[in-house]
């Protein structure tokens, strides 16, 4: 039963992987080896561009979830500064998270 969440974590990885594998595929398939997005292109992301995007923040996720403390169960937590390490590293995952959501929101209302 101790395992359950961090198997959990790692299926959630794992769709964020094929997520982002997926991308890569469609990508590929549509558009060869030339350039998906022309440089300085706007509109709204095409469907690979989000996928990818998805499949990233899940990785992330899963990851910072795996760095929460008493998440996985044969770590050793008697360290307090392993505990603090771990919440500090969980609370820069979630600002890079807060950040590029707040800088796509940014571009979307400047129109790009």
């Amino acid at each position: 039963m101790e395992i359950i969440p961090v198997i959990a974590i790692l299926v959630l990885a794992a769709v964020g992987f094929c997520l982002m594998l997926s991308a890569f595929m469609l990508s590929a398939v549509r558009h060869g080896p030339q350039p998906a997005l022309p440089p300085g292109a706007v509109g709204p992301w095409p469907l690979w561009r989000r996928l990818f995007f998805a499949g990233a923040m899940l990785v992330m996720i899963s990851s910072m979830l795996l760095l929460c403390p008493f998440v996985v169960p044969w770590w050793d937590y008697s360290s307090t500064t392993q505990v603090w390490l771990q919440g500090l590293f969980v609370g820069i995952g979630l600002g890079i998270l807060y950040g590029s959501w707040l800088a796509r929101k940014i571009m979307q209302e400047r129109g790009g």
